[in-house]
């Protein structure tokens, strides 16, 4: 009868147990199924990302994930790169106030050093388990990094009983979670942030592929900015095209994202102790007939030592090895800085005082003949910084060119002028008498202006000291011969300082008014010179000439 009973009390627990074993089953596949679901959050908002800052949103599901898991979390962080760097570089989620992107340097503690391990030995999952003491003296350490971390939250920590953390290391991510009661993490709580890790891996992986094409994306559109300025500078045939070279850079600075209310070219002149600077900006409130703003400039020649501190510093910066450079003018100086370069940058929208609460920002790029820089409102970022540093090398290739523009122009010009001079030398020596000189004067008149010398007439006055006479030729403003006149050295009216500056062998210059050059061919007629004064009269330009 007992062994009956017995079987049957059997047979009751085999029911019981496996019922038992089917609830544990489905206690599992509950648990897996939250676990995916909690994997496929993190997966889709890692598969969301754009740019690294997104990591702090990241880190921060990856936590409310493992809290609606059941897992005694208080705090949760990613690795990022940690083969490359001694340092760790960190994006982290807590419950409390604390940094969520950080840069720890190295430092002794246990902690640390089983990082440092791990990594030396390929380990992918380490622990620690921190007493009261050891765990405050790791986060004394830890504080001491990020001094504005609020006395409540390190207060807390302090207070904690210990500290318990495992670390997943992966391919070039690392993810570790803690809590401060210092009890250590289940293996099972250990697999399950080894598949967080692991899941992560995975878009980060993706993540940093789209990063290297986000990059070279930005790499062709700074190459096609870049060549904008190199096909524009080889579109320069004269020197004066410099001013729209200068606007074609300020507009792919623009392009570029890079918030400049101006763009400049500095060049500083030694020998003559002089600057040259060149600006451009936007003119927002006018555009072109594709709706685009209008690019204006402006250059100013100045003294070297203008009474302008940025100047000042410019040459210093220049003569450094540092290739870009930062200059601040703080913001009670900027209405000043407005003041002391008005005549160069009245006019420009804005430029007003109310855009730069903060001041603002010269960022230089030097080379070789100065700099190109751009004035902002807030510093630039380092990559923009180094951006501005490739601007900077076109337009050193630019200047170069544009100062073999001048030359080969200097050089034209030089030849146009001995070939105009030759040619007058050639009409000259084939005179044969004075007069022949009626003749040779529209010839001047015609290479002065082939030359594009402004002018509106020309002549020749001819000191005669044997027969003390000034024999004069003169033109029309078109070109054609006056009948010359001939004034006598005791009377020679207001050509007297012409006379006057020969002999000294200088030259003269003066305005004459339209009064004065009617009294002067009235004296004419008058002394028998010229038989009218009428032809002469009516070639007079406007109020007056220039001699």
């Amino acid at each position: 009868a007992e062994v009956d009973v017995l079987k049957r009390f059997s047979k009751v627990f085999d029911q019981a147990y496996i019922r038992f074993l089917d609830l544990q089953k489905a206690e599992a596949q509950t648990r897996e199924s939250q676990t995916e679901a909690a994997l496929e959050k993190v997966r889709s908002r890692s598969m969301a990302m754009q740019n690294s800052n997104e990591l702090g949103e990241v880190i921060q599901v990856v936590f409310s994930q493992f809290v609606h898991l059941n897992i005694a979390v208080e705090h949760a962080g990613f690795i990022i790169d940690y083969k490359k760097h001694d340092d760790m570089h960190i994006w982290l989620a807590d419950k409390h106030v604390f940094p969520s992107q950080a840069v720890i340097p190295y430092f002794d503690s246990p902690h640390w050093n089983s990082f440092v391990e791990a990594k030396k030995t390929g380990i992918n999952l380490f622990t620690n388990h921190h007493g009261f003491e050891e765990k405050n003296n790791f986060y004394q350490k830890l504080f001491s990094l990020f001094p504005d971390v609020p006395q409540e939250t390190k207060d807390h920590y302090l207070n904690c009983p210990g500290l318990a953390i495992s670390t997943v290391l992966l391919d070039t991510v690392g993810l570790y979670i803690e809590n401060f009661d210092g009890v250590p993490f289940t293996a099972a709580e250990n697999a399950t942030l080894m598949r967080f890790g692991k899941v992560f891996q995975q878009t980060y992986t993706r993540f940093q592929d789209l990063q290297k094409a986000e990059a070279r994306a930005k790499e062709a559109k700074i190459e096609a900015a870049l060549e904008r300025t190199r096909t524009q500078s080889m579109l320069m045939q004269h020197s004066a095209q410099l001013d729209e070279t200068l606007r074609v850079f300020h507009e792919q600075v623009l392009l570029m994202g890079i918030d400049s209310a101006f763009s400049f070219l500095w060049l500083p002149d030694d020998k003559n102790d002089r600057h040259i600077f060149w600006a451009a900006w936007a003119e927002e409130q006018t555009s072109d007939q594709n709706g685009r703003p209008e690019f204006k400039s402006k250059a100013i020649n100045y003294p070297l030592d203008r009474q302008e501190p940025a100047t000042a510093q410019c040459l210093v910066d220049w003569k450094s090895d540092q290739r870009v450079h930062t200059y601040h003018v703080p913001p009670a100086d900027v209405v000043g800085y407005f003041l002391a370069w008005k005549e160069l940058l009245e006019g420009v929208e804005k430029l007003k005082a109310e855009y730069f609460q903060e001041g603002l920002y010269y960022v230089e790029a030097f080379m070789k003949y100065g700099c190109f820089g751009v004035m902002t409102a807030n510093d630039l970022p380092e990559d923009d910084k180094t951006l501005l540093g490739r601007f900077a090398v076109e337009f050193e290739r630019t200047y170069t060119r544009f100062l073999d523009l001048q030359k080969a122009e200097a050089q034209a010009r030089e030849a146009a002028k001995q070939s105009a001079l030759d040619r007058i030398r050639a009409d000259i020596a084939s005179m044969r008498t004075i007069s022949d000189l009626d003749r040779i004067t529209p010839l001047i008149w015609n290479e002065l202006t082939i030359l594009g010398i402004p002018f509106i007439r020309c002549g020749v006055f001819i000191m005669d000291d044997t027969k003390q006479l000034i024999h004069s030729f003169l033109s029309t403003p078109e070109g054609k011969a006056i009948a010359a006149f001939h004034l006598p050295y005791n009377n020679p009216g207001n050509l007297a300082p012409v006379l006057e500056q020969w002999r000294h062998k200088k030259i003269y210059t003066d305005y004459w008014d339209k009064k004065a050059f009617t009294s002067f061919a009235d004296s004419l007629v008058e002394q028998g010179v010229l038989a009218s004064s009428k032809q002469y009269l009516s070639t007079i330009p406007g109020d007056g000439f220039h001699l």
